[in-house]
């Protein structure tokens, strides 16, 4: 950008980890010398990429998390909400009736 040089290490939008064989598939996509297009940030030349797709690992790395933590959420709060309305209820307690031939152990 305006005559001056820039360099960048991304390959996509996002720093994530990627397999061997991966690499290797970028690096006969993407061949040294050769015209292709990058995405530049003109506010930041130097965070420019060459891979312009989502990957939906960093999505499941966030959102299953978040689904496990919201049905943790909820069911503690069920069970909150539950312990509070057997709080509020009295509930007698009767003893138990014998049937005939039972013994107490205590």
């Amino acid at each position: 950008m305006n005559g001056r040089r820039y360099a960048s290490t991304q390959v996509n939008v996002l720093s994530v980890s990627r397999s061997y064989g991966w690499a290797q598939s970028m690096s006969t996509r993407f061949v040294p010398g050769a015209p292709t297009t990058a995405y530049v940030n003109p506010d930041d030349p130097a965070s420019a990429y060459l891979v312009h797709e989502i990957s939906l690992l960093p999505l499941c790395i966030t959102l299953i998390p978040a689904v496990f933590g919201g049905v943790f959420l909820v069911a503690s709060r069920w069970s909150d909400r539950q312990a509070d309305l057997a709080l509020g209820v009295n509930v007698p307690i009767l003893a138990a009736a014998s049937a005939p031939g039972d013994t107490l152990r205590s």
